[in-house]
């Protein structure tokens, strides 16, 4: 979630981004429910290319 609010993204672009829903991101973020193992790995891909970028 930092990471995306640093970026300016929304929770609708990153869901898209994704190929997720706006709702899976959501329950994530908010600790519900935990990444299955595509979405876990398309989430740390995610953020390794955006830190990568120097954010």
């Amino acid at each position: 979630m930092a990471l995306r609010r640093i970026r300016g993204m929304s929770q609708t672009a990153l869901a898209a981004e994704l190929g997720v829903s706006v709702r899976t991101l959501q329950e994530w973020e908010q600790g519900r429910r935990l990444p299955s193992g595509v979405g876990h790995a398309l989430l740390r891909q995610w953020v390794e290319t955006h830190q990568s970028d120097g954010v």
